[in-house]
């Protein structure tokens, strides 16, 4: 009696750690980084990295370097990211810290994937080879997804008409509703 309810027991509570370790891997196997802004169209999305813990100067900027590749369907980005000391320095003046950064506005609704090419070595961030340098954990390989919703802007608001580009004419023009940008005065 006591002994197969104790096995029993030590059976089911097997298959609970087993299920918990299970989920805690799965979610461990996604982003550490932190997606912060409004998730819309044409909203900028901000990526924050816990990477090295360095001190903002020249060797810093030149030595590292953060490429993020976001994707949608046929949709694939490649963005530059930087440098961040605490991830706050305009409020707090810090030159030190572990946060790395990456800004993007998606130009499409629904679910984007990203994934982070983080590498170190001489010059590397001036070096345009994708393998130079050596990759760096923890942000080299890391990956996740976010859900983009339309925006909720509405004129004199720009994100109402989306991102200005260069379309070869004279004028810009509006990625969204396609009007021209005509600066006066």
């Amino acid at each position: 009696g006591h002994m197969n309810y104790y096995i029993s027991y030590k059976l089911r509570f097997k298959k609970i750690a087993a299920v918990l370790f299970f989920i805690a891997g799965f979610i461990s196997i996604g982003s550490a980084a932190e997606i912060k802004g409004e998730l819309k169209k044409w909203h900028r999305v901000t990526v924050l990295f816990d990477g090295p813990d360095v001190q903002e100067e020249p060797q810093t900027f030149r030595n590292y370097r953060l490429n993020v590749t976001f994707t949608k369907g046929s949709n694939t980005f490649l963005v530059p990211g930087h440098y961040a000391a605490d991830g706050n320095a305009g409020q707090t003046s810090s030159s030190s810290g572990n946060k790395w950064r990456v800004y993007f506005s998606p130009n499409a609704t629904g679910e984007w994937t990203y994934q982070a090419s983080f590498r170190t070595g001489k010059d590397v961030a001036v070096n345009l080879d994708a393998d130079a340098g050596t990759p760096l954990a923890p942000i080299d390989g890391e990956s996740g997804t976010f859900i983009v919703a339309p925006t909720n802007k509405e004129l004199p608001d720009f994100r109402a008409r989306g991102l200005l580009r260069h379309t070869g004419g004279h004028f810009q023009q509006f990625a969204e509703d396609e009007s021209y940008w005509l600066a006066i005065g």
